[in-house]
């Protein structure tokens, strides 16, 4: 499946692919050779061993990539992999946290972006852009559109039935734009093309036109001729990302905002508030249909693609994130739950742990909010910016901690400065915890 994406990946010499599917189906296939699989396998490594490598990178989390990356010399392993004394390595403490922390499902952990460029000391999130192709030109061509032309994208399908969102609300919601006389393409891959062809036969109106493509053609579509993006795809998201289009996210069923969630300044994520969810990835809804797949109401799509971060939710069922880097956070919801906050303060303390900054040599674990007040005291000052709670909330970092040699953290970047007071960790955490009981009150939540 990843090799789709070469194409639009810039700045890469070579690619090594090795198809994991096909080993797997050789080894179940009782008319395969024993070690058919093994063999090819073996030839792949020793090909790939043949190059010198100063970095081995392991951004998977599985054990085949776990054998894979132990399998090829490097001066310097990152990620997962097993060292020379046959032990588990990491090469960073945030690599271990991805795999002892992450992998048990602990509740809103940093998202996988983040977790790679900390444990990478990468800097800050920059924009990018992927490799435009000719093929993917060719095929939005097709579309016959003018070259300054931005419509309503939407991809109505995913890999995961529990992530899609129930086909009578786009319905809905695409009528709609149609009487707001918006032109709107509906985006999806060869494999959904019927599904995609029967949606689109619903409307009878030339402003909804189905768009079946590959990876290449579904990026120049974006990059070019997008003005919003709606998607709850994986990887058409993260493909916006590298664009300038506005992205809404619909997070339903095993969809993982935190983790996964679409990674750019000012994106906007639609997340239901089921209780079950996030559920398994690729099992099926314990519930038979999942209630997700309702919970983001049309009025609430219709409202974030009117007035964006400012939308104002009618459901109680689903609340709205706007994405901002960490730390900054900005929620808007209905029923912003205390466990939330919970969660910003345990993630801010792994955050301080695993880059050396915690004074303590075990993990954040056990009290939290003690362990916070009790380290957090003895640090700078932080900024709060009111301004932001009438909106949502906000919270930033304003001071430069040190990191691993001569990076440092700033987490205040591109944020207007705006009439602040300054306060130690201790108290601002007082505060930001008014500051959500308030916005709880505004909303006249019911306890």
């Amino acid at each position: 499946e990843s090799e789709k994406a070469i194409p639009l990946l810039k700045g890469v010499d070579q690619f090594h692919i090795f198809d994991r599917g096909s080993y797997q189906e050789s080894l179940a296939d009782p008319s395969s050779p024993l070690l058919e699989a093994y063999d090819r396998f073996k030839k792949w490594v020793s090909k790939v061993q043949e190059e010198a490598y100063t970095y081995v990178i392991n951004l998977s989390h599985t054990y085949f990539s776990y054998w894979v990356s132990s399998l090829i010399p490097a001066e310097i392993h990152l990620g997962a992999h097993e060292t020379a004394n046959g032990i588990p390595g990491f090469g960073s403490p945030w690599f271990r946290y991805l795999e002892e922390q992450v992998s048990r499902h602990i509740p809103y952990p940093h998202h996988f972006i983040d977790i790679f460029r900390w444990a990478l000391d990468l800097d800050s999130q920059v924009d990018f852009a992927f490799q435009e192709t000719a093929s993917g030109k060719k095929e939005t061509s097709s579309l016959s559109l003018r070259s300054d032309e931005k419509l309503i994208v939407i991809q109505p399908f995913t890999s995961d039935k529990k992530k899609n969102y129930h086909e009578s609300l786009w319905l809905e919601v695409i009528n709609k734009l149609i009487q707001q006389k918006e032109r709107v393409i509906l985006l999806g891959a060869p494999f959904e093309k019927e599904a995609l062809l029967k949606l689109a036969h619903h409307f009878g109106s030339d402003l909804v036109r189905p768009f079946v493509c590959s990876m290449e053609g579904a990026y120049s579509l974006l990059k070019n001729h997008t003005r919003i993006l709606i998607t709850g795809d994986t990887s058409i998201k993260h493909l916006a990302c590298g664009t300038s289009c506005k992205l809404i996210e619909i997070s339903l069923g095993s969809s993982q905002f935190y983790l996964t969630g679409a990674y750019k300044e000012g994106s906007i994520i639609l997340q239901t508030k089921a209780s079950c969810a996030p559920c398994l990835h690729r099992q099926n809804c314990i519930k038979g249909e999942p209630d997700c797949s309702f919970s983001v109401t049309p009025e609430d799509v219709l409202e974030v693609i009117k007035h964006g971060e400012k939308a104002s939710l009618s459901s109680c069922k689903g609340f709205l994130v706007t994405v901002k880097e960490f730390p900054f956070v900005h929620f808007k919801s209905f029923n912003f739950l205390k466990e939330e906050i919970s969660a910003l303060k345990q993630k801010l303390i792994w955050k301080f742990f695993l880059d050396g900054e915690w004074d303590q040599t075990v993990p954040p674990i056990g009290s939290l909010s003690y362990m916070m007040a009790r380290y957090l005291n003895k640090r700078g000052q932080v900024r709060l910016d009111k301004e932001s709670f009438s909106s949502g909330v906000g919270f930033s970092l304003d001071n430069t901690f040190s990191l691993k040699g001569s990076q440092t953290f700033s987490a205040m970047r591109k944020q207007k400065e705006i009439e602040v007071r300054q306060k130690t960790f201790s108290e601002i955490y007082k505060s930001f915890e008014k500051a959500l009981q308030k916005q709880l009150e505004v909303f006249h939540e019911p306890s």
